[in-house]
């Protein structure tokens, strides 16, 4: 290509992806990946860098004011995915040294929307990626394009409010690490049924989420954490009072287990969980009883506090090796008997139990570091 004619299609790539429309950028990137010429790539892309955190370090090309910079990222990672081998690029948008792309970090971050309706397609070109987190794509419908990105071990999405399903992680089954946070639209997680690598499993504020019969695959999962999902749980057919989670009683893997703000009545599916070290139940305000952790005795550290129709707390007298118990702004809890054995227990929090009658069952205690008792 001569030097002029070379000159002129860079111009007019540069033109089209610094454009805030999508369908521009992806044709000046299409324009790029025709001509398939390296120079075109080393003059857009020069000075252009990915940081060891994953975050973009862009020219003066990919420079502006929050709401371009939204299109202007969109457009660098199609050129950086497309740029052809052997381009005269800064070392780490060289393919084989992309393993981290972190789009929560960095200054256009103080943006907060990403309306993005899908990810830059040459995502899939990263196949050494291992970590991508994202904040604040609110039109992101679906994760398409991360199918091809099988080494993904850890993927963080916040505030994706239009994603529908993650049917585009199917294949990536060595992630260890995931994280929903505020996916309003997503109903459902049948897209996690073959990640039986998954280790880490944060859902929050994802309030549509209604079926969760796909978790009964992930069978090395010791970390989940539910937050604030009032749909999750489902009815049991046969007992149309009982709630209950499905897909749950078969993770008996699990150490640490986070159900915050769920409208549970008891925690019956958890009576498989024998392993489960950590059990934090915070503001589940329709808990009535807890007579389904009866048997899990190794459990260390739980938290009931905010669980306001908490009746009782009988299903703790075996939970010997429970050191840290919080109980606070339990309105409901009349009396504490049922903690008589638990002779490990170092910490107890009351703070705001208004309907305690008796503190009999704490007063024998032998290990007590910290009590803290503040009923009104």
């Amino acid at each position: 290509m001569e030097k002029a004619e070379l000159k002129k299609s860079i111009s007019k790539i540069r033109k089209l992806i610094t454009q805030r429309d999508y369908g521009l950028i992806n044709s000046g990137i299409e324009l790029a990946r025709s001509l398939n010429n390296p120079t075109i790539y080393e003059e857009l892309l020069k000075d252009c860098s990915i940081e060891g955190n994953g975050s973009l370090v862009g020219n003066k090309i990919f420079s502006g004011s929050d709401p371009a910079l939204v299109y202007l990222y969109y457009a660098l990672l199609n050129l950086i995915a497309y740029a052809p081998e052997g381009s005269n690029l800064d070392k780490s948008l060289k393919h084989s040294n992309i393993t981290i792309i972190d789009l929560m970090l960095g200054a256009y971050m103080s943006y907060k929307s990403f309306n993005w309706t899908e990810l830059p397609s040459g995502i899939s070109c990263f196949k050494k990626l291992k970590r991508f987190h994202m904040y604040g794509c609110e039109s992101l419908m679906n994760l398409d394009f991360l199918s091809e990105n099988t080494n993904l071990e850890s993927l963080s999405l916040h505030s994706c409010y239009a994603l529908q399903n993650l049917d585009g992680l199917t294949k990536t089954t060595n992630l260890d690490y995931l994280v929903l946070n505020s996916c309003h639209s997503l109903n459902n997680l049948d897209g996690l049924i073959n990640l039986t690598s998954l280790k880490t499993l944060k859902i929050k504020n994802s309030r549509n989420i209604q079926n969760t019969d796909c978790m009964r695959n992930l069978n090395s999962l010791t970390n989940l954490h539910l937050e604030g999902c009032e749909n999750i749980q489902m009815f049991n057919k046969e007992r149309k009072n009982v709630m209950k989670f499905n897909g749950l009683s078969n993770l008996s893997d699990i150490t640490s287990l986070n159900i915050i703000s769920c409208p549970i009545k008891n925690v019956d599916f958890l009576a498989n969980l024998t392993n489960l070290r950590e059990l934090d139940l915070n503001n589940c305000r329709t808990l009535m009883n807890v007579d389904g952790l009866a048997n899990l005795t190794k459990i260390t550290s739980l938290n009931l506090t905010y669980c306001q129709s908490l009746e009782n707390v009988d299903g703790l007298a075996n939970l010997t090796n429970l050191t840290e118990l919080y109980l606070g702004y339990c309105d409901a809890l009349k009396n504490l008997d049922s903690l008589a054995n638990l002779s490990n227990l170092t910490e107890l929090r009351l703070t705001g139990c208004s309907s305690l009658e008796s503190f009999d069952g704490i007063t024998g205690l032998p290990n007590f570091n910290r009590i803290m008792i503040k009923l009104l």
